[in-house]
C-alpha cells in the first residue's frame, strides 16, 4: 500500500479499483490487460460497490472508443445510458433553480460533477452524479435565501444564517415534492477567504442545459476535486481519481501551474495536493510535469495542516472513541476556522459548538462542555 493510501483514508484504491480505473482511464495494452483481470476478479450478477459502479460509465467510453468486442460491452453500455439519462434529468432540474436565481441577479457557479461534465469530459453520461451542486457568492447568499424560501424552499437548519454562513460551507434546501439543492458559498473547508474572490475572478462561462452560467477554472476544479476526495468519507470514494485525470489528459494546456502551486501554499492543503499529483503521475494516470512535482515537495506543511492530516481526515467513529467527542468538535473547528490564534480560536469554541449542537444558549454550552470533562474523568 502506498504512503498517502494511509495518510488519506478512502481517498486511494486497492488493488481491485486500481485494475478499475487503469482499464477506464488508460488506452492500450495496459488498460486492456487491467480490463480483462478485472472482470474475471468481479461477479457483474452480485452487488458492486457503488464507487465502482460509479466509475462503469467512463470504463465503457475507453473500451469503445477502443473497438473493444466483449459480452460485457451491451451491458456497460446500457449502464452509459441510463446515467445519461438520469444526468439529464439532474440538469434541467437544476438549471430551473440556476435561472430562477439569475432572474434575481444572483450569479451562480456549477461545482464539480456536472461541470466536469461540460469542460473536461465533454459527454453528459461519462460522470455519473447523485446531484448538481453549485455556488453563489457569499455576500449574495442572504438574498438568495429570501427568494428561495419565499419559492417554497426550506432548509432543515434551524439556526440564523448569519451563523449557518459562518460555521457551514453549503447549505441543503428541500421543497414541497422532495427535490434536494446543495448551495455553497465556498468549496471547502480549509478555504482561505481571499481564495474565494480568486476563485470567482478566474470563473468562466458555460452552457449548461440551455442557458449561460459559471463554473471554475480548471485550476480551481482540480484543486477542489482532490481536497474533496481527500477528505474521509463513510463509503469509499475514488471518483476524484478520474475528475482529475481527466482534466490533466484532456486539458492541461488550462492548468495555471504557478497558481495551483501558490493556491495549495495559501490554504493549507499542500501536502494532500502534492500526495495526490504523485499518485496519479506514478499510477500513470495522468502526467504531471516534472517541475510541479518538484515544487510541490518543496511546499512546507504549517502546523495547522499536519494536525488536519494527522486526524481530521480519518473515521470521525475512531476519534471520538479514542480521545472524545468534545476533541472531535474542536478538531472540526480548527479546520473550519480561519483563526491562526490559538486563544481566539478556543475563545470562540463554544459559539460553535452551540450551532452544531444546535443549543439555546452559550451557558447550556458550558454545561454540557462541564458534563463531558466528568465523565471523561470520572466514568472510565
Amino acid at each position: 500500500m502506498h504512503e498517502a493510501h494511509a495518510q488519506l483514508s478512502s481517498a486511494f484504491t486497492n488493488p481491485s479499483e486500481e485494475l478499475l480505473l487503469t482499464a477506464a482511464l488508460i488506452e492500450g495494452p495496459l488498460g486492456l490487460a487491467a480490463w480483462d483481470k478485472w472482470k474475471r476478479e468481479v461477479d457483474f450478477e452480485s452487488h458492486m460497490d457503488y464507487s465502482s459502479f460509479r466509475i462503469l460509465p467512463i470504463l465503457y467510453k475507453n473500451l469503445a472508443n477502443q473497438s473493444v468486442s466483449d459480452p460485457l460491452i451491451g451491458r456497460l453500455k446500457g449502464i452509459y445510458k441510463h446515467s445519461w439519462f438520469k444526468n439529464q434529468q439532474l440538469f434541467l432540474k437544476t438549471a430551473k433553480v440556476l435561472q430562477f436565481l439569475k432572474n434575481q441577479n444572483i450569479r451562480c457557479m456549477l461545482l464539480k460533477g456536472a461541470a466536469l461534465s461540460i469542460q473536461a469530459y465533454e459527454d453528459n453520461a461519462i460522470r455519473s452524479m447523485a446531484d448538481v451542486d453549485f455556488m453563489i457568492h457569499v455576500s449574495d447568499f442572504k438574498k438568495a435565501n429570501q427568494h428561495l424560501l419565499q419559492q417554497g424552499w426550506k432548509s432543515p437548519y434551524k439556526q440564523p444564517l448569519k451563523e449557518i454562513i459562518k460555521y457551514r460551507k453549503s447549505i441543503q434546501y428541500i421543497n414541497s415534492i422532495g427535490e434536494e439543492i446543495d448551495i455553497h458559498w465556498s468549496p471547502y473547508n480549509e478555504y482561505n477567504r481571499d481564495y474565494l474572490d480568486d476563485i470567482w475572478q478566474n470563473a468562466e462561462k458555460i452552457r449548461f442545459a440551455n442557458m449561460e452560467t459559471w463554473a471554475p477554472s480548471l485550476t480551481d476544479s482540480l484543486i477542489h476535486v482532490i481536497i474533496h476526495g481527500s477528505c474521509w468519507n463513510e463509503e469509499r470514494t475514488f471518483r476524484w481519481i478520474t475528475d482529475a485525470s481527466v482534466i490533466l489528459n484532456k486539458k492541461a494546456d488550462q492548468i495555471d501551474w504557478d497558481r495551483f502551486i501558490e493556491i495549495a501554499q495559501r490554504n493549507t492543503i499542500g501536502s494532500r495536493v502534492n500526495d495526490a499529483i504523485k499518485y496519479l503521475n506514478n499510477q500513470n494516470f495522468a502526467t504531471v510535469p516534472s517541475e510541479v512535482i518538484e515544487q510541490l515537495e518543496q511546499v512546507k506543511p504549517r502546523q495547522k495542516e499536519r494536525i488536519i492530516r494527522k486526524y481530521a481526515l480519518v473515521d470521525p467513529a475512531l476519534f471520538t472513541a479514542k480521545f472524545g467527542y468534545i476533541p472531535f468538535y474542536l478538531l472540526d473547528w480548527f479546520t473550519l476556522s480561519n483563526q491562526q490564534n490559538i486563544f481566539m480560536l478556543i475563545y470562540r469554541f463554544p459559539g460553535y459548538l452551540k450551532f452544531v449542537k444546535s443549543m439555546d444558549s452559550i451557558l447550556e454550552v458550558y454545561t454540557y462542555l462541564a458534563k463531558s470533562v466528568i465523565k471523561k474523568l470520572f466514568c472510565r
